[in-house]
């Protein structure tokens, strides 16, 4: 939730923070490139794996990403 939107973002109190079950930190190398839907469909499997991690990395590599390349899945 929140796909780049700054605004959502700064207006984030903690307690709603701690609704998330997990959140999602990527990178310009990977949010550029992959687009939010994609991203989802990656999460959906198991949100808080190694392998979502690197299936999102390879998904950015897929799609031409030469940036820095950094994921993390955070679970509540």
């Amino acid at each position: 939730f929140g796909a780049g939107n700054t605004v959502f973002l700064e207006s984030l109190s903690i307690s709603q923070i701690q609704d998330f079950s997990y959140m999602l930190l990527t990178s310009d190398g990977v949010h550029d490139y992959i687009k939010i839907d994609e991203l989802e469909h990656l999460l959906t499997d198991q949100p808080s794996s190694i392998k979502t991690c690197l299936n999102i990395i390879q998904a950015a590599l897929n799609a031409g990403s030469k940036d820095d390349i950094s994921v993390v899945i955070i679970k509540e």
